[in-house]
């Protein structure tokens, strides 16, 4: 990518207010397939999960016990959860790559010639 499209995009992905770090490991555990839990604390976070098929809690209704019971249960099925992770991992791949194209084909139009 040009780094003149690059740089805007790194900012916007990594800079934004609402870019809170967490929701960065969840997208690179997913890259890795590397299983992991996550509590839909935001809509993306939501979205991921649901794109992936795993269960999303509601939030509100969810308790310490069941937070840690949760954990264990993500932690003993590991295996089925990376399964989920490789099987959606393509398509979102080549969802973010079109975001990221469309994203930059905006920039390359309004940025001064």
């Amino acid at each position: 990518m040009r780094p003149e499209i690059h740089e805007p995009l790194t900012r916007f992905l990594f800079e934004a207010e609402d870019a809170h770090p967490w929701w960065r490991f969840r997208i690179f555990a997913a890259l890795r397939g590397a299983p992991f839990t996550a509590l839909p604390y935001a809509s993306k976070v939501t979205g991921l999960l649901e794109d992936l098929s795993m269960e999303t809690p509601p939030l509100g209704a969810i308790g310490i016990g069941q937070l840690i019971a949760r954990i264990d249960r993500d932690w003993d099925t590991r295996s089925e959860i990376r399964q989920k992770i490789a099987e959606h991992l393509p398509m979102l791949k080549t969802r973010a790559r079109r975001t990221n194209e469309l994203l930059a084909d905006l920039l390359r139009k309004s940025s001064p010639e």
